[in-house]
């Protein structure tokens, strides 16, 4: 069996938590390479952060705008046999597995064949799952259709935020990492067929899917700012024309209005409003304007989001 030479393709916390543990359990003579990219849409990147753990450790790193046009080249040029994707959201050509004696394998936040595609834990959460997880798979033409290698998945509940789930995720994405890592040094790796009767999928988001629909009852209102808070940008509505994003808020029980207006501050408490919602009532505890200031609400007679 010859030597194994893994190049990483890795971004976010994940991909940053991925790297050290594999470094501080031994696994960092099987690494031929690290390629990361800056992140967009994220009030956290990572990209610095990979790239220095990179340079301490002297591990060689490439980013990906520099190295995509001819991954074939560098494949070849520095012996590589395998790839991992692990947080990754650009197109790896399968051409490359033409290079390598491994295909190529790639990390993703759900429990296959569940939640296919794109932000599957946000879904996840938003769809009030209990179990959540990830699967390591072989990439094919078709997102997230390939083999299943492994699988580790673990516990949220109701209010559990984006972030604590992310931590989470990333703790299971390093031990799968190191279990993958040794499979692949041995030879050992195996995988099995999705059950394609089973397979859901999950729909790519952009800025318009952050508003929040005062409609809606209060405990979904607050999973939706859980789900979409930091590291991403926030749930948002508007007060008085001007765009907030809430980052905290709490449910609490319900009147009984003759005439429910969902969206209209019900009362206001040293700044803080409690706001009617299609049922229930919703606590708005932080809120940020858009330059990223805590946003004071002052006045007892406003409107959030659009008239109902």
């Amino acid at each position: 069996m010859g030597e194994k030479r893994i190049l990483l393709f890795l971004a976010t916390e994940k991909g940053y938590q991925v790297l050290s543990r594999l470094i501080s359990h031994d696994q960092k003579k099987h690494i031929a390479g690290i390629v990361s990219f800056h992140e967009i849409g994220m009030l956290k990147d990572y990209f610095d952060d990979i790239k220095k753990l990179c340079r301490d450790e002297t591990i060689s790193f490439y980013e990906w705008k520099d190295i995509r046009d001819d991954l074939p080249a560098l494949i070849k040029a520095h012996g590589i046999t395998s790839c991992i994707a692990i947080s990754w959201r650009y197109l790896l050509p399968l051409t490359i597995n033409d290079y390598l004696e491994d295909r190529l394998i790639v990390f993703h936040d759900s429990l296959l064949p569940k939640y296919r595609g794109f932000t599957p834990l946000v879904t996840a959460m938003l769809h009030e799952d209990k179990r959540v997880g990830a699967s390591v798979l072989f990439a094919t033409e078709e997102a997230d259709r390939g083999e299943i290698i492994m699988q580790e998945s673990f516990e949220i509940d109701d209010m559990v935020r984006i972030q604590q789930a992310i931590e989470k995720m990333a703790e299971v994405y390093s031990l799968l990492a190191e279990k993958l890592m040794s499979a692949i040094v041995q030879g050992s790796l195996k995988s099995t067929p999705q059950n394609e009767e089973e397979a859901t999928y999950s729909i790519w988001r952009d800025e318009e899917d952050y508003w929040i629909d005062w409609r809606w009852t209060a405990q979904r209102i607050q999973r939706f700012v859980n789900a979409l808070g930091y590291p991403y940008k926030g749930a948002k509505t508007t007060v008085g024309g001007t765009v907030i994003r809430i980052l905290e808020c709490s449910a609490e029980d319900d009147k009984e209005f003759a005439i429910r207006a969902p969206g209209k501050i019900w009362s206001l408490c040293d700044g803080v409003p409690t706001v009617v919602c299609g049922r229930g009532l919703l606590r708005v505890e932080k809120a940020l304007d858009e330059e990223g200031n805590t946003f004071q609400f002052q006045r007892l007679r406003e409107r959030l989001g659009g008239t109902y």
